[in-house]
């Protein structure tokens, strides 16, 4: 497998275990819940797909859709389809809050999956600060997204001060 297939099985089997776990257990969002009542749970991005990280975009977008189609194919989440709605934020800030909004307002979206960048991730902050959506597995190194005080940041990787000091460490020892 390559690294991104190998990410995105990985991201998508947390995926699942929390939104398997938001199903039966009580919300912490201060909106309805982590997953919708409907039949199908809806899972937004907001992803550069046009500009300066498009390629990367791309390659998130298509692994998500293969990830959900086999989720989907196996009987979903306790029986219920996953279904993923992407929008592109072209590397924009204001963009990508106004995704954010139309993801909350138009799909009744409150987890955000796999969002792009920090620059555009800064756009939809408050949100994730506030407890209005739940963002879970950012791919962006700015040091925000770190913060212990941000409850609704679900991290897969490590942040980019510890991959670096890991690469001069290793780099010191051979």
């Amino acid at each position: 497998k390559s690294v991104e297939e190998t990410a995105l099985t990985q991201e998508l089997a947390v995926c699942k275990l929390l939104s398997t776990t938001a199903l039966t257990a009580p919300s912490q969002l201060s909106t309805e819940s982590y997953i919708q009542t409907t039949t199908d749970i809806v899972i937004g991005t907001s992803l550069d797909l046009s500009r300066g990280l498009a390629e990367i975009g791309r390659n998130v977008r298509d692994g998500l859709i293969k990830a959900f189609e086999k989720i989907n194919r196996e009987g979903g989440i306790k029986g219920r389809h996953v279904r993923l709605i992407v929008l592109d934020h072209e590397n924009n800030p204001t963009t990508a809050r106004d995704n954010i909004e139309k993801l909350k307002q138009d799909y009744h979206v409150d987890i955000i999956l796999s969002a792009i960048g920090s620059n555009a991730i800064s756009g939809f902050l408050d949100l994730v600060k506030n407890k209005e959506i739940l963002l879970l597995f950012p791919n962006a190194l700015s040091a925000d997204l770190r913060d212990p005080a941000l409850s609704n940041i679900i991290h897969l990787a490590s942040s980019a001060q510890e991959l670096f000091k890991g690469v001069v460490d290793y780099m010191h020892s051979t």
